[in-house]
């Protein structure tokens, strides 16, 4: 516990940004397992996927990762990922040898406040827990739930009771939501979706427009989202609310 205290948040020695209270509570419910010590390797367990953190001791032997590779392989589905400000400065060797591969690029970007009134072309409202089952179904059809971190079951359920999910209705169908958190002066865009028979219309705009919109008055100060390094389908919209890249990148590495 004292390797992984001093090593949460160091690039240099662990690919972990949780904080250490997070991992020991994970690890006192069984969340997440330790694997080896030699090299330090923790592995949180999730329904439908694993995600790997490494703790840097020593200098590893290659006999280390053939012990290594046998340890992996009883766990399905696992990732590792590692988010930096800069170009990438983490030892990306160290997932070869476990047998990872690059898979995605995510990049940040932020908008600041700003006094304009978005024009709304459709009308948002908030979902409700009555849309559970439609909006869970939208989000596994749209993304990979392994790496783009959407809500799921209970966590789904908890924004829709908080009112943190907007959606957009046409014909008596969802055709787009927009999942959001206000994290004090900032606001988290954690996932715009929108319905592959509506992307052609003003779905995803008209819901950021009501989403900074609600927010004229706020005490937020800036904006902020996660979106695939590749998917050039949504530049131009961010663009239009002035969401920036701001240089902080997380690189996704896949095993299998």
């Amino acid at each position: 516990m004292d390797i992984i205290k001093n090593a949460v948040g160091r690039l240099n020695l662990t690919n972990c940004i949780d904080s250490f209270a997070n991992i020991e509570k994970k690890m006192q419910c069984g969340q997440c397992e330790l694997v080896l010590t030699k090299p330090l390797l923790l592995i949180e367990k999730n329904t439908l996927y694993n995600r790997l953190y490494y703790f840097r001791t020593n200098v590893d032997t290659n006999e280390d990762y053939v012990d290594v590779v046998r340890s992996l392989d009883r766990f399905a589905n696992l990732y590792a990922d590692v988010t930096t400000k800069s170009s990438f400065q983490y030892d990306g060797s160290i997932f070869e040898k476990m047998l990872f591969k690059p898979y995605r690029l995510y990049v940040r970007k932020i908008a600041k406040k700003t006094e304009k009134k978005f024009r709304e072309m459709l009308t948002p409202v908030f979902a409700d827990v009555d849309d559970f089952d439609e909006i869970q179904r939208m989000l596994l059809d749209s993304f990979d739930v392994m790496c783009d971190h959407i809500p799921l079951s209970d966590e789904l359920k908890g924004f829709l009771n908080e009112r943190k999910i907007l959606k957009i209705v046409i014909q008596k169908e969802i055709a787009g939501v927009l999942i959001f958190d206000d994290i004090g002066a900032q606001s988290y865009a954690r996932c715009l979706c929108v319905s592959s028979k509506f992307q052609n219309g003003f779905v995803g705009y008209s819901l950021l427009a009501r989403y900074f919109n609600d927010r004229l008055e706020s005490g937020v100060k800036f904006y902020y989202l996660w979106v695939d390094s590749n998917n050039e389908s949504v530049k131009k919209l961010h663009d239009a609310f002035g969401y920036r890249e701001d240089g902080l990148k997380n690189y996704i590495f896949k095993r299998g």
